[in-house]
């Protein structure tokens, strides 16, 4: 099987621009209280660390979307799902997540602006389709790469900038070869929700090395 149902994560410290627009007094108070919650995990995130010296890989995301005026900061956490309610079926109606989530939680500057003082729905697709592909590759063999397939967006409300948010994002369905549906969606922290979204990713194996 291709797709795990246990996670692979690398665990990660919060970078300093993350703690000071996650963790600060004036930061909001569910950021603060997600970034204390025992429950939850850091994770590695490639993208936003990438060595662009040695590769163009992630390249916009690592390059013009790390930056204080862009996407200023990222962090993100590993949410499992809770014991007693663990299944490792779907429901009849696969409304139910197969395993945990992810939560990125992320500050915009005015640099991703396309409408005055609002995020383009452009960014937000993509901020939406990283998070999703990070939870593909945290199920995925070890060396694998995974790509989208199809991404279903609907906007409904628009992203302020300057702003904090949280996307969180839930493998929905595999199957057992190499295909994923998963989900995603943006909100305030407080249950308040300006985007929501559905993929279909597939999953390919790494190439023997010779």
């Amino acid at each position: 099987m291709v797709f795990l149902r246990t996670p692979t994560i690398t665990s990660a410290h919060i970078s300093p621009e993350a703690k000071a627009a996650f963790g600060s007094r004036t930061s909001p108070l569910w950021c603060r209280q997600l970034l204390v919650d025992s429950r939850l995990s850091p994770v590695l995130v490639g993208w936003r660390t990438r060595d662009r010296a040695r590769t163009n890989e992630d390249s916009y995301l690592s390059g013009v979307m790390n930056d204080p005026d862009t996407i200023g900061a990222w962090h993100t956490l590993y949410r499992p799902l809770p014991d007693t309610n663990h299944n490792d079926n779907n429901d009849d109606n696969g409304t139910s997540p197969l395993a945990g989530e992810l939560l990125c939680l992320f500050s915009l500057g005015s640099g991703v602006n396309g409408h005055v003082d609002v995020a383009h729905g452009g960014v937000t697709a993509g901020i939406l389709d990283v998070a999703m592909g990070t939870a593909c590759s945290i199920f995925s063999t070890e060396g694998d790469s995974n790509f989208t397939l199809e991404l279903n967006i609907r906007y409904k409300k628009p992203l302020a900038t300057p702003g904090v948010y949280l996307c969180r994002a839930w493998l929905q369905k595999r199957t057992t070869g190499r295909k994923a549906w998963l989900q995603a969606l943006i909100e305030d922290g407080n249950g308040e929700v300006y985007v929501e979204s559905d993929a279909f990713w597939l999953d390919v194996p790494a190439k023997p090395k010779l």
